[in-house]
């Protein structure tokens, strides 16, 4: 795929989630007049450079579309709920024509595609018959009731093949070739090919250059003065040709479709001459009468005008405000900032060895300055979570018709960033969570009004920043979950006897096993106990935390906490005998000394710290770390989901950033399962990064169950 056509699919992608946005808004506020000059204005887009580049099933459905939301801005019609419909089913398409390159991938979705075409064709017409009642009733009661009725001949479709070559200086005049391709698809039924050969290296294009053209077919009733007028503002920048082809209209004949399709991949592309023997081998008697057509004027410009130097000069002071960079660039730059840092580190020790006043200023120096390459590093890779909170507005919309209840849903904090690769991890656990508190969470209305609810529920998600993470919440006024039934259906699937005690909280994290669900009812949507689970492992995947906070008949809270970014972790450093560990610093509480003695004098893996009983976590222990334990050795208090343990370690090294590495090119296998990775220190030695999560779920699982 060529650098332009892929721009293009980018675009397209930005635009569509920008309509689904505005169409939402505009389903709440449908007499807002803004927003639906931003749709038309989307629509209009849409068309036009689908049109550019070849994606003729887009084009045809924002073709009709833009005229029923151009009777809308007209106030010629109100927005229905038949016209919102007919517009997200349209979208989905388009998401499909996108991935799947302008191609429907099965019959079934062809069949779809021609009945939502015709679905809106019938709209237009209906709009168009009613406006045209209105107006000839308008005319008839001007004239009078004896005024004779005026038809006019019906004028005849014929096909048109369009040669568009613009001069390289074309956008500096100020002309958008986009709009004049646009404008054809007024005239009448339109299939454009982009011709995109003369398109150098990217580190040569010029922005205010045009590089492309295009051949178009047109079969319209339209003059063929009608159609050079289109492009009357570019007549002295561009190359035009205009043959009249056919006294038909080609454009539904697939097999004349499919042939200028082959032919615009080919190194000649399409031509007079091919088209001409294309029509004369299916029929020699189509071709003598096309021949005999070729007497049209054709408006042809050779000569490249000059441009004054003050347009180009405003051309290029309208300086970029942003750019678009490929993700994979961004993984390549986070790359070698990793191994500066690793750099960074052993240029720290090697001053340190040599005991350089020099040296240690250069390390101190380059390590301020890396750190300010890091930050402004991982800033670019942040990502706003406006950018899958706007996926979520259709998801509750669809699925709150679809099961008959009245939610309002809102956002709060879409500005707040995040790393890109959480983003593209974080869509399916939130679509799952939101899912459940559409289906379980909020009641009927007719069940809300019962228990003194409004009828209306409310789901409300937001995000923001706390304590050096991003926490995302998802809240609803729903049923909230029962931990009574909870328990029940536990003790009935054999997860715990009547006699375990269990607190409220616990019991709802019940729901977080494999297969757990107290669903009355197995829908298509939820239910099935399958989920729940693996929305949790998804988050801990991200080094997350997920907690739920539920009131019987209040409604639910579902609390993710997650780093600002996956790559480069700050820690502090620890050791066990020569074994080096690093504990994520958004984990640490406090650190404290202890005996060795006092270690193994408490009861059921218990230490005292400020008079509270904490279970411990020994390093040396559950790494089968030989060698012997120093007479004082450290704690470091870690906290997990509201609970508390202890880390014993040898010795406390300090404040430590690391770039975290997988386990699998370390040759690490000991104690994988409560690691989230491994980083290489400054004298090239390995030191192990400790999951704080799973060491708390497991000790905690070890000493009470």
């Amino acid at each position: 795929m060529d650098s332009l056509h892929e721009k293009f699919l980018e675009e397209v992608t930005e635009f569509v989630a920008d309509l689904e946005n505005a169409l939402l808004e505009l389903e709440k506020n449908p007499e807002n007049q803004k927003l639906i000059e931003k749709v038309f204005r989307i629509m209009h887009t849409l068309k036009g450079t689908s049109a550019m580049f070849g994606f003729d099933k887009i084009g045809n459905l924002t073709h009709d579309l833009e005229t029923i939301y151009e009777f809308i801005r007209e106030q010629k019609t109100t927005l229905s709920e038949e016209i919102l419909s007919l517009t997200f089913a349209s979208i989905d398409f388009i998401k499909v024509l996108v991935e799947t390159n302008n191609e429907l991938p099965t019959e079934e979705y062809k069949l779809k595609y021609e009945t939502l075409l015709f679905s809106i064709k019938r709209k237009v017409d209906i709009l168009e018959g009613n406006h045209s009642a209105t107006s000839e009733t308008a005319n008839s009661s001007a004239l009078g009731e004896d005024t004779p009725e005026i038809v006019s001949d019906e004028k005849k479709i014929v096909t048109y093949y369009i040669q568009f070559i613009p001069a390289g200086h074309l956008l500096t005049t100020g002309v958008n070739p986009l709009y004049m391709i646009d404008d054809l698809y007024a005239l009448g039924e339109c299939k454009v090919f982009l011709r995109n050969k003369n398109v150098p290296d990217l580190s040569q294009i010029q922005e205010e250059s045009c590089y492309l053209s295009w051949d178009i077919f047109l079969s319209t009733s339209e003059e063929k003065s009608t159609i050079a007028d289109v492009f009357l503002f570019a007549e002295d920048a561009c190359t035009l040709k205009i043959h009249k082809i056919a006294d038909k209209s080609l454009l539904q004949d697939d097999a004349f479709i499919h042939k200028m399709k082959e032919l615009s991949v080919v190194t000649e592309g399409i031509s007079l001459g091919s088209i001409t023997a294309y029509l004369h081998s299916v029929s020699k008697e189509s071709a003598r009468k096309e021949e005999k057509a070729e007497s049209k004027k054709e408006v042809v410009v050779e000569d490249e005008p000059k441009v004054s130097l003050s347009k180009i000069a405003s051309s290029k002071n309208n300086s970029l405000t942003s750019i678009r960079v490929a993700s994979r660039k961004l993984d390549e730059m986070m790359n070698v900032v990793s191994e500066l840092i690793t750099m960074q580190a052993r240029l720290t020790l090697l001053a340190e060895k040599n005991n350089s006043t020099e040296l240690t200023s250069i390390a101190e120096n380059f390590d301020k300055l890396l750190r300010q390459l890091r930050d402004n590093s991982l800033k670019i890779c942040l990502v706003p979570m406006e950018t899958i909170f706007s996926r979520f507005q259709r998801l509750v919309r669809d699925l709150s018709k679809d099961l008959q209840k009245n939610i309002i849903f809102s956002t709060e904090g879409g500005e707040t960033e995040v790393d890109k690769t959480i983003i593209e991890n974080l869509s399916d656990p939130i679509l799952h969570l939101l899912r459940n508190s559409i289906d379980h969470g909020i009641e009927d209305a007719e069940t809300r009004i019962r228990n003194g609810k409004s009828a209306q529920g409310k789901i409300h998600l937001k995000a923001f920043y706390s304590e050096g993470m991003v926490q995302i919440v998802i809240e609803d006024d729903g049923k909230g979950i029962d931990p009574k039934r909870i328990r029940e259906k536990a003790i009935e699937k054999g997860i715990l006897s009547e006699t375990t005690p269990l607190t409220d909280k616990e019991a709802i994290n019940l729901i977080f096993l494999p297969g757990f669900s107290t669903a009355q009812k197995v829908s298509e949507i939820s239910g099935r106990g399958v989920g729940m689970d693996v929305v949790r492992q998804r988050i801990e995947e991200l080094r997350g935390e997920i907690y739920i906070d539920s009131k019987v008949n209040k409604g639910t809270t579902m609390t993710i906490k997650l780093p600002l970014s996956l790559s480069i972790i700050d820690g502090i450093l620890v050791k066990a005998d020569d074994t080096c560990f690093v504990i994520p610093l958004s984990a640490v509480d406090k650190c404290y000394e202890i005996k060795h003695d006092e270690i193994h004098a408490g009861f059921n893996d218990l230490v005292i710290i400020d008079g509270e009983q904490v279970p411990f976590y020994y390093l040396r222990e559950e790494f089968a770390i030989g060698g012997e334990a120093p007479a004082i050795e450290q704690i470091v208090t870690i906290t997990y989901e509201g609970q508390k343990i202890a880390l014993i370690v040898d010795r406390i090294v300090g404040e430590y950033q690391s770039v975290l590495k997988p386990l699998g090119a370390m040759g690490i296998s000991k104690g994988q399962e409560l690691l989230l990775g491994a980083t290489i220190m400054g004298d090239g030695t390995v030191a192990l990064v400790l999951d704080s999560g799973k060491i708390v779920k497991q000790l905690l699982h070890k000493v009470f169950i």
